[in-house]
């Protein structure tokens, strides 16, 4: 389950995009490596310095009803690790501050959580979680490293989002422009060709130098290839 508010608000990643299935394949993997139950995304909001359920992946997916709930940075296992910006683990620690063994009356407390986080240019953005509910499961020190580079990875996810959500706003004047849908593109196109068309009429001159940018801007955009 996925909570599109914080995802857009704090990682500019709409819902249903590539991005935010990334995310989610992510935290489905990083179950499935460790042998985990739950995995979670939380992300930094900067302003109130603390981090927010925004995703949930799993087979008991018992910290859905937490989504939108907040952790203090250095509160609780996710807390701790955006604030060490170290990956941690734990035979005790739970998703979320304050949780109680009550809570999960019909299996108790996670055996073992491991939690890690996610830095863009050195920022802490987000923190990757997942959680064990077996009898007698530990997370080990190699369990931490994988962990860590599942959180790297969603790090980079996010820094090409912001970029892409950067150059979207700065391309049209006024404001942040997301592409949602598909039916988008051809008004784009459209849009680009008019403003090509008028340029080019202007004259040789004008004509040159669209001639000149628009060859200096293919070779900065790098194809997209099929894979």
């Amino acid at each position: 389950m996925t909570s599109p508010t914080e995802l857009t608000t704090y990682l500019a990643i709409l819902p249903q995009t590539p991005e935010a299935k990334i995310l989610e394949l992510l935290i489905d993997l990083g179950n499935r490596v460790l042998g985990a139950d739950e995995g979670s995304l939380l992300v930094l909001d900067s302003k109130s310095k603390e981090l927010v359920i925004t995703m949930v992946v799993g087979k008991r997916m018992g910290e859905a009803r937490l989504q939108g709930s907040r952790v203090p940075l250095g509160k609780g296992l996710p807390g701790l690790a955006a604030l060490t910006r170290e990956v941690q683990i734990s035979g005790t620690a739970v998703a979320g501050e304050g949780e109680k063994a009550g809570d999960r009356p019909e299996r108790g407390l996670p055996s073992a959580a491991i939690a890690a986080p996610m830095i863009v240019h050195e920022q802490v953005v987000g923190v990757l979680t997942a959680l064990s509910f077996a009898p007698g499961r530990k997370f080990t020190n190699r369990d931490a490293e994988i962990y860590g580079r599942f959180a790297a990875v969603a790090g980079v996810v996010v820094e090409q989002r912001r970029r892409l959500a950067a150059y979207e706003s700065a391309a049209v004047p006024g404001g942040t422009v997301f592409l949602k849908t598909a039916k988008e593109i051809p008004d784009l196109e459209e849009r680009i060709v008019a403003s090509v068309s008028r340029l080019v009429k202007r004259g040789p001159e004008t004509m040159l130098q669209v001639a000149r940018i628009l060859t200096s801007l293919e070779s900065l955009i790098a194809p997209v290839r099929a894979e």
